[in-house]
């Protein structure tokens, strides 16, 4: 198990996932192997091709063509409460491995199966919420990629004033849907407090509450802002960057 980056988070995890297969030699397999997606966005925003090219890609190197293997995809279109159900579903299906993008599908695929295995795109704080029992050694079924805030949430704020010394009060984008979240104010307020900033809460549970934070953010007239790690926030990068201009 290991950290990674948000650029090369689902690349290496669908690598990861491939690699639970067993490699193939020359003979044809005998059976359709069954994979199963867990994710907390929507179909139309989850997979970009280069990750979809890297996953095949690996499972060409194992033997494994796309008439091998079956994907099961499930998609929570951003409602968290929907993923534990998902999970269900596709531990129903019985596959070789299920391979979940974001905190809250994590959680949800390990409550379903404590059996097959699952590997994490992304998840904070993955000790804490008991998905694994140390990073170096995960233990049980779950292993995958962290992106721990605990470890970086103080450091990101150090490099925001670094970057923008003038800046005081600064609105934190968050979702407070979020299991990674749950400690994520009590974690923030000693730095803020050291770095003399004050925190404006601007909290987004579903793409179609950004405009309005963003009005909120305004209206508060927050001189900077914070986004913390989530799967909205990742999805919609580039409209996050033209509402902060």
């Amino acid at each position: 198990m290991s950290r990674d980056t948000p650029i090369a988070r689902r690349v290496i995890f669908a690598v990861t996932a491939a690699m639970l297969l067993p490699r193939l030699g020359h003979a044809q397999p005998t059976k359709r192997h069954v994979i199963g997606m867990l994710d907390g966005e929507s179909a139309a925003s989850a997979v970009p091709s280069a990750t979809r090219n890297a996953f095949l890609q690996a499972l060409r190197d194992l033997g494994y063509g796309e008439s091998d293997i079956t994907i099961e995809s499930r998609f929570a279109e951003f409602h968290a409460d929907r993923l534990p159900d998902l999970a269900d579903e596709l531990v129903r299906l019985e596959p070789e491995a299920i391979v979940t993008a974001g905190t809250a599908a994590a959680r949800a695929a390990k409550q379903a199966t404590a059996t097959i295995p699952i590997v994490m795109a992304a998840s904070a704080n993955p000790v804490g919420l008991g998905l694994v029992a140390s990073l170096a050694r995960p233990g049980g079924n779950v292993t995958g990629f962290s992106n721990d805030q605990e470890e970086t949430v103080g450091k990101r704020l150090q490099l925001l004033k670094t970057v923008a010394p003038g800046a005081r009060r600064i609105a934190v984008l968050f979702n407070p849907t979020s299991p990674a979240w749950a400690s994520g104010w009590p974690m923030l307020e000693a730095p803020a407090s050291a770095l003399d900033l004050e925190l404006v809460q601007a909290p987004v549970r579903v793409p179609e509450e950004m405009q309005p934070t963003f009005e909120k953010i305004t209206k508060e007239h927050a001189d900077a802002i914070m986004v913390a790690t989530d799967p909205i926030f990742i999805t919609d990068a580039d409209r996050i960057a033209a509402l902060a201009a």
